[in-house]
């Protein structure tokens, strides 16, 4: 297992299941450098390969639009096969299907308040 560290995200490559986890850290609000770094660090834990994401974003306070646009980009879809984005609140969801409906991401992305359900759901978009 593979572990980084950012001043918004504690990012974890479990190589045995294969996924990049990504747990936002308490009361973080996420903007468009915060993003970029936390991209780019999963890039290097996953060396750059296409991988499946869960986003745990149950500590998360707020993701900015231009994050969602930068999360909703084609290229991306070269890196993250799917996305399971991890919540336990009302806004969470909101936030989370606002995503899915508006920025179009261009790989599956669904939310779940369970995370084993997100991993069994995630290990369908293995390479």
């Amino acid at each position: 297992m593979k572990q980084k560290e950012t001043n918004t995200s504690v990012l974890i490559f479990d190589e045995e299941i294969g996924i990049l986890i990504v747990k936002a850290k308490p009361d973080v609000d996420l903007k468009l450098e915060d993003a970029e770094r936390d991209f780019k660090t999963g890039q290097e834990l996953v060396n750059y390969k296409k991988t499946p994401v869960l986003s745990d974003s149950r500590e998360l306070s707020y993701s900015c639009k231009e994050v969602r646009d930068f999360y909703a980009q084609p290229i991306i879809a070269n890196h993250i096969s799917a996305m399971a984005i991890l919540i336990d609140s009302l806004p969470g969801r909101l936030l989370g299907n606002f995503f899915m409906k508006f920025n179009n991401p261009p790989y599956p992305v669904k939310v779940f308040n369970d995370e084993t359900a997100a991993i069994e759901w995630l290990k369908k978009f293995l390479l």
